[in-house]
């Protein structure tokens, strides 16, 4: 039996490890960040020491604890969130964001993220601009530290349920 996922509105395949965990390949994408490059998500763990580069780990989802483990270390971090790739329509919006990691900021007040490329600012509840254009990147303008940064894409919370096949 394949299991699906759908994640913001996308299908997803993955293998299933157990009532609520899955088998993901994941690249270090910063200090607790990781990237699932096949299937265009994102993890964002809280306090994770584990520096390999690119590894099979298990993810575990819970309601109250969700956990990934490195299957050659045995090693676990605790996952804040997982997001998957959304759209927001082009235009321009006012918004407040915070670094969360390298090229990595959070949409304040929302559970959404934007990938960036070349954002160096250590913000916090910063006020931005944000230029989308039809291809899903954009600008980011960082106000009070006149630093503009290239938006590679939008991330959502990801909303993960199992579809049977």
């Amino acid at each position: 039996m394949k299991l699906w996922l759908i994640v913001a509105g996308v299908l997803l395949s993955f293998t299933q490890a157990g009532a609520e965990e899955f088998e993901l390949k994941v690249v270090r994408a910063g200090a607790n960040l990781y990237a699932v490059p096949a299937e265009d998500l994102y993890i964002q763990t809280e306090y994770c020491f584990e520096i390999e580069e690119s590894a099979s780990v298990r993810l575990n989802l819970d309601e109250t604890l969700s956990r990934m483990t490195f299957q050659d270390s045995g090693a676990q971090c605790d996952v804040a969130l997982v997001y998957g790739r959304s759209t927001l329509k082009p235009g321009s919006y006012k918004l407040s964001v915070t670094r969360l990691d390298d090229n990595w900021y959070g949409l304040d007040g929302e559970e959404a993220a934007l990938k960036t490329s070349g954002c160096l600012s250590l913000v916090e509840q910063a006020e931005a601009a944000l230029d989308m254009q039809e291809d899903g990147t954009g600008v980011l303008s960082l106000l009070k530290v006149d630093e503009q940064c290239r938006v590679e894409g939008v991330y959502i919370r990801a909303e993960l349920k199992l579809v049977k096949e």
